[in-house]
This record gives C-alpha cells, sequence and structure tokens, in this order.
C-alpha cells in the first residue's frame, strides 16, 4: 500500500506542506529570509525538490518534523550554492577560475552545518566537480554523447545523490543499501526526465543537455534507440525487484513504482519529442 495513503495523505499534500512557496514558509524559514536571492533558482530547487521527492524521502526513513524543517532549510542553502554554479556554466561561454573558486568556497561552507567529512560526502562532491568539467567540456568540443549513457546520467544525478546522503547520515534507514539502490533508479531516470522537458530551454543556453546534442549530432533513430534500450534495462530491473522483494523491503514499494512511472512518462516524453523535432 502506498505510504502516503496509509498517512492520509498525498505525496503532493505533503510537498505543500513541507517545500518552498514563494509566498509561503520554507521549513521554518519564510521566503524573506531568502530575499536577495535569484527567484528563478530558489524555483528550480522547489521543482527539484518535488520531482525528486525529497520530502517522500524524509518521511520513509521516518525524520521527525522539527529534525525534517532543519534538514530541508539546509538542503536548500546547498542546493542554492550548487544551482550557482549551474547556472555560472549556462549563462557564461568563457569559465574563469576565480569565478568558480568563488561559488565552491559557498558550496563549502553550505555543507558545514551538516558536520560531515564522511568518505561518501566527500565522494559524492567529488562527482560535482567530474560533472563540472564534463560541461566546460563542451567549451573544447567533447561532446557529453562520447560518455556511456548509464555514465552521464548517475553523473548528473551528482547533487541529488549528495542531498540524499546527507539525508541518510541524518536519518539512517535500517536498509541504507536498498534505499540507494531504488533511489538511485528513480534519480537516474527523472534525469532524463529533466532533458526532455528541458530540450527547448536548452536549445538557446550552454546546458549539457545530452539529448538534445545526441539528437542534434546522431539523428533521432540512434537516439531513441539509445535511449529506449536504457530505460527498458532500468525497467527490467526494477520489475526483477519488485517481483522480489521481502516482507522487511516492501517499504520501498513507492519508490519502484515511482520509478516505473517516470520511465512510460519518459517513453511518452521522447515519443513526443521524436515527432516535433526532426534532426
Amino acid at each position: 500500500m502506498n505510504i502516503f495513503k496509509r498517512h492520509g495523505k498525498t505525496a503532493e499534500d505533503f510537498f505543500i506542506n513541507n517545500h518552498i512557496e514563494l509566498n509561503e514558509k520554507i521549513g521554518d524559514s519564510k521566503i524573506s529570509d531568502y530575499e536577495g536571492k535569484n527567484i528563478h533558482i530558489l524555483k528550480k530547487i522547489k521543482d527539484l525538490f518535488k520531482c525528486r521527492k525529497i520530502s517522500e524521502h524524509l518521511l520513509l526513513v521516518k525524520t521527525k518534523p522539527q529534525k525534517r524543517n532543519w534538514i530541508m532549510n539546509k538542503l536548500l542553502d546547498l542546493q542554492y550554492a550548487i544551482y550557482k554554479l549551474d547556472t555560472y556554466g549556462e549563462n557564461n561561454w568563457i569559465i574563469r577560475e576565480a569565478d568558480l573558486k568563488y561559488i565552491w568556497s559557498d558550496i563549502y561552507s553550505k555543507l558545514k552545518p551538516f558536520s560531515s567529512s564522511d568518505i561518501n560526502i566527500i565522494s559524492h562532491i567529488n562527482d560535482i566537480k567530474v560533472y563540472q568539467e564534463i560541461e566546460t567540456g563542451l567549451r573544447s568540443n567533447y561532446l557529453p554523447t562520447k560518455i556511456p549513457i548509464d555514465e552521464f546520467y548517475y553523473m548528473k544525478t551528482c547533487d541529488v545523490r549528495l542531498a540524499r546522503a546527507l539525508i541518510s547520515n541524518l536519518s539512517p534507514s535500517p536498509y541504507p543499501e536498498k534505499l540507494n539502490l531504488f533511489w538511485g533508479y528513480y534519480d537516474l531516470v527523472s534525469e532524463i526526465f529533466d532533458d526532455l522537458i528541458d530540450i527547448n530551454e536548452d536549445s538557446f543556453n550552454f546546458n549539457c543537455n545530452r539529448l538534445l546534442i545526441k539528437m542534434s549530432s546522431e539523428g533521432n533513430k540512434r537516439t531513441w534507440d539509445e535511449y529506449i534500450n536504457y530505460l527498458n534495462y532500468i525497467k527490467f530491473n526494477l520489475c526483477k525487484f519488485s517481483n522480489n522483494l521481502g516482507a522487511k523491503y516492501l517499504v520501498f514499494e513507492d519508490i519502484i513504482e515511482w520509478a516505473i512511472k517516470r520511465i512510460h512518462e519518459n517513453e511518452l516524453l521522447l515519443e513526443s519529442v521524436m515527432k516535433t523535432k526532426e534532426c
């Protein structure tokens, strides 16, 4: 049974009550606390947290409300710093090391409240730097299509994997390996979803939209084949796990359902994109 039905609320209800609303509260802070910050970036964070079901993650690991609010606020501050890095790359073809150093100092400062020097956290931070190199590689004509699709989208989940790792450190799950596995699949297909819905916007900036670049450089058919095969591979694994979940892992069935639903959305969007953008 869906965990949100058991709690008498929908996932959307939970999000509205606990997430960013530009005229409401952000956790235990008001939007006025974020005056002077870029509203576009704040909206992107709202959309990211909603799409990646960060509130649902906190609920699944039974984080207490007060602690949940604190984590959400600190994750928002951290994601804002990370998105400044993202926005800088999107809007500037020439990348200056001094600018990157300034942005990274802000990212590290936003990590301090989590008081974590865990090697797992350091690994995720390093992945953000690797993905930064992938994005800046566009400027040297190093296309992301040269990177295998599974490796690319794994690296692209770097910021969300960092957020989930920080949550896990503060609200441990009794089955962390399974939790990370299922959220990992969900995040992979959600990154593809982002590329699909952002395809028009990314045609006018320097964003590293692998799907768009694949279509432009190799054509629709090769793009369709690669992405459908990858989605089918993930769906096969998810269905296999779903059919073999033991009783103690049933709490994770919601994540599997969300991932399979997202795959179906991707298939429909991909078909639509192939029809409207002839390459």
